[in-house]
């Protein structure tokens, strides 16, 4: 590999670094509205996205037809969902 080409190669990662978003210190422990937003703005963003009209008219509808027949799969889909958005903040951190 030529010189020129080992210059041009970018790690994956480099362009993301400069776009993180950085978290504001705080001296003390307590809570901080700052350092909440900081963390809650991707997960407020996401939580749109799920909640559009379509989405809460058809879970309406099926709520309306099914009765509480299915609750269960409600509570399994929350499960999951929570499982899963642990493991990608911990694979984005």
């Amino acid at each position: 590999m030529s010189e020129k080409n080992a210059k041009d190669i970018i790690h994956p990662d480099s362009h993301m670094l400069k776009n993180r978003v950085k978290i504001p210190e705080v001296p003390h422990s307590g809570f901080s509205f700052r350092k909440l937003w900081a963390f809650m703005g991707p997960g407020f963003l996401m939580s749109i996205a799920y909640l559009d009209p379509g989405n809460i008219e058809s879970d309406l509808q099926s709520g309306t037809q099914a009765e509480y027949r299915l609750l269960w799969v409600l509570l399994s889909a929350h499960i999951i969902g929570l499982f899963l958005q642990r493991l990608s903040a911990r694979l984005g951190v």
